[in-house]
């Protein structure tokens, strides 16, 4: 991936968008931060998201 291509939140999250079809994750940092990640809720796949809410918990 084309670190680049990515769009960047002030809380550590990344996104790279693909037509339609956007791509999320969180930076290294983020990561080293959380430690052990032992749950994560996401929407249902199809679902909206609305800008600038929350999606979801890590």
């Amino acid at each position: 991936m084309n670190l680049n291509e990515l769009l960047y939140s002030q809380e550590h999250i990344w996104a790279k968008i693909e037509g339609d079809i956007a791509w999320v994750g969180i930076t290294d940092y983020a990561q080293k931060e959380l430690g052990d990640v032992v749950f994560v809720e996401l929407p249902e796949e199809g679902g909206r998201v609305i800008q600038n809410e929350a999606f979801g918990v890590i």
